[in-house]
């Protein structure tokens, strides 16, 4: 249960999901999905980040800046703010892959 939980707060389905909390947010231009994909990317972008030392850790707040750009009507800015999110996915995805070939005896 634990490692349930340890994956679904720092791991890829937390960073899959506030990716589609904010796409979703997007596409509705609901600010709440958008701040709701931000809360689920706290935990991976601390877990990117390596604790408190890399810059990573500034997805969350780009991302409630861009509930605040709905909330204010801005959809532009919209989406140079899920630039970065979209990146942290695929660094989580490379690094699952990465993992699981080096696991399987493939690397």
């Amino acid at each position: 249960m634990e490692v349930f939980l340890i994956q679904f707060t720092f791991g890829l389905p937390a960073i899959l999901l506030a990716l589609l909390l904010s796409l979703a947010g997007l596409i509705a231009k609901k600010p709440l999905l958008l701040a709701l994909g931000g809360l689920f990317s706290i935990g991976p972008a601390y877990y990117l980040g390596g604790g408190l030392r890399l810059p990573v850790l500034i997805v969350p707040l780009l991302l409630f800046g861009a509930a605040f750009a709905v909330y204010k009507k801005k959809t532009r800015w919209l989406w140079i703010l899920l630039i970065p999110l979209g990146l942290a996915v695929l660094y989580m995805a490379f690094l699952y892959i990465y993992v699981f070939l080096q696991n399987s005896g493939a690397i």
